[in-house]
């Protein structure tokens, strides 16, 4: 379908996805705990612990104390030996990935959840004691206990401390999602545009010309788009967001074109577009859209503290 959302961040964030789902792992029903974004769990496989690589921390840079670094975050240190437990906790949920996947999925979670804590330190978010203790209480509740908690902890790698840091993260992931998410609430610009895609450039420009000779768009739409999703609606795209669109140069058309104005043919990675902007404004966003585009919204701002970061790798995958 065009336009369609399709830039996912290919990453888990916060901690390993079994928090979330204590029956997966040696506990009871899940708690009512928030899920932290990102991509959706790999599979359960019930087969024996895979082997943790092997790695030589001796060749790794130290911190004042002597403990080993595997990078750091804008000057920030992130230790070899939480990369070593956060490893070993994935490696006996046995997720079906590869060791290498593994391997980056682990580090890339390690340096999202600094790049997160230090933008909400610069934006005074902070979850305090009394939340954190909340939540921890009702993962506590649905392991039968404190009896099954020590359990569960003991099965799934974690100490008490470690647990609370791992769950004061994710929830701090959370806060940090909603504020820069909340903007899906309200109203945004939108378009309201139709288009015409054929795989081929010169039938595209022909196409254009037959418009502008006076040819009707709809028709021309039906019989030529290889979009089969609007063709039949003469190639109606509906109202959308900028960031509904596959490409970037296309959405930077839509939005500049004035209503009832054409502009083509304009490649995409789909093919090539004649398009026609009918209406723009201030709208609110369907609800049904809603958590795909923060899902959008999150990543690309995560995405951007990547990119303006000083982020310096020492270990070699």
């Amino acid at each position: 379908m065009f336009p369609t959302v399709t830039f996912m961040r290919a990453r888990v964030i916060a901690f390993a996805l079994c928090v979330f789902s204590l029956s997966a792992c040696g506990g009871g029903d899940a708690p009512p705990a928030t899920q932290t974004p990102g991509v959706d769990a790999p599979a359960v496989q019930a087969v024996q612990p895979t082997p943790l690589p092997t790695f030589d921390a001796a060749s790794l840079p130290t911190d004042e104390t002597g403990n080993a670094l595997i990078a750091r975050v804008n000057g920030e240190a992130i230790l070899f030996s939480d990369y070593q437990r956060s490893l070993a906790r994935y490696a006996q949920q046995q997720f079906a990935v590869s060791d290498s996947t593994l391997r980056l999925t682990v580090l890339n979670e390690l340096i999202d959840q600094k790049l997160i804590d230090q933008a909400a330190r610069q934006q005074n978010v902070a979850i305090t004691d009394e939340e954190l203790n909340t939540e921890l209480n009702a993962y506590i509740e649905a392991a039968g206990g404190s009896d099954g908690w020590v359990s569960w902890l003991a099965s799934n790698g974690y100490t008490d401390a470690e647990f609370r840091d791992t769950l004061r993260d994710s929830l701090t992931v959370n806060r940090m999602r909603d504020q820069v998410t909340l903007v899906v609430m309200g109203s945004l610009p939108h378009v309201h545009a139709r288009h015409i895609l054929v795989s081929d450039e010169a039938l595209a420009n022909d196409l254009l010309t037959r418009i502008r000779n006076g040819e009707d768009f709809a028709a021309l739409a039906a019989q030529y788009s290889i979009d089969t999703l609007t063709a039949p609606n003469g190639g109606d795209l509906g109202w959308f967001i900028r960031e509904e669109l596959i490409d970037a140069d296309l959405a930077a058309v839509a939005f500049d074109l004035e209503p009832g104005t054409i502009a083509g043919p304009v490649q995409s990675a789909l093919g090539y577009h004649i398009l026609q902007t009918l209406e723009r404004g201030d709208r609110p966003i369907d609800e049904a859209k809603r958590p795909q585009l923060a899902q959008v919204f999150f990543d690309r701002w995560l995405t951007s503290l990547t990119e303006s970061a000083d982020i310096q790798v020492y270990l070699q995958l």
